[in-house]
């Protein structure tokens, strides 16, 4: 039982140790994916607008 016990407690000491590098990995990623989010409707709102022209020459209206 003292055993368990004790790895209990070990194992919380290492999760407070490791918490905040779990923040920063989780804050990376998700700065990753808002941009990777970002640059894909991007490009599809550019993809969509330049469809919208299609039939345009350059300077007509």
């Amino acid at each position: 039982m003292d055993i368990l016990v004790n790895l209990a407690g070990q194992s919380m000491a290492l999760l407070a140790d490791i918490r905040p590098g779990v923040g920063l990995v989780a804050g990376v990623l998700a700065a990753v994916l808002a941009a990777h989010g970002g640059w894909h409707l991007t490009d599809r709102v550019l993809a969509w607008r330049g469809r919208g022209g299609e039939g345009l020459q350059h300077g007509e209206e």
